[in-house]
Parts: C-alpha cells; structure tokens; sequence
C-alpha cells in the first residue's frame, strides 16, 4: 500500500514512522527554507496571497524561511525591502508572527494548517 494523500514525504524523516505526518513544517524546518521552498509553502497556506508581481519580488529579494521568520510582525520591511503592496505585506508579517507564537506558546498540539486550512480550501 502505498502513503495517503494527506501526507506530505518533503515534511517527514524516516525516524518519524510511528508519527502522524502532519503538512505544518517547524520553525527550523521553515528557517532551513530557500525562497522558492518558502514561496512553495506560502502559496499552500495562503493560495492567493501574492499575485504574480508580489512573487517575482520577493523571489527577487531572495527572501529565505530565515529572514522571513527574523521579519515577523515588520510590515515595513515587507513593504519597503520587498517592494510588496501593503495588505500582502501585512498578511506575510503576520504569517511570521503566527508560526513564531505558535511554537513559543506551545500550540503544538493545534497545528497552525489544522486551525487554517478551511481558509486554503477553496473548492
């Protein structure tokens, strides 16, 4: 038999066998990002979040899951160093935020795409 659908291989090691693969990647795992990884996951979470301008830039700045998380709540640099228009930027500083309090506040036991992903779902 082969792995359900609602897994996710790119989330999950082989010493994670006895656990349940969930598609929320962890802080580290989000900090270990390079921009097209963090783009990939971005657009799974929020789906219309960047038009196609917003993702050129901020493949353009080169924005990795490091510097996105160190940028949690800084509209300002979303705005500004990405050259994103303000309600994405807003939205992308407080995706950062979320992930950031999530795991710092101990919500492990609610994953961040469990409470979310009714948004994602839009068929």
């Amino acid at each position: 038999m082969g792995p359900t659908p609602e897994q996710s291989p790119e989330l999950s090691s082989p010493g994670d066998q006895g656990k349940p693969v969930t598609n929320e990647p962890t802080i580290e795992m989000i900090r270990k990002m390079d921009y097209e990884a963090l783009l990939t996951w971005i657009k799974k979470v929020k789906p219309t979040l960047l038009s196609s301008e917003g993702l050129e830039n901020f493949r353009k700045e080169q924005i990795d899951g490091d510097v996105f998380l160190d940028h949690a709540s800084d509209l300002k640099f979303f705005k500004e160093e990405c050259n994103l228009p303000a309600g994405p930027s807003d939205k992308l500083a407080k995706l950062a935020s979320e992930v950031i309090r999530k795991e710092s506040i101990g919500t492990k036991s609610q994953p961040y795409l469990s409470r979310h992903a009714r948004h994602a779902d839009t068929s």
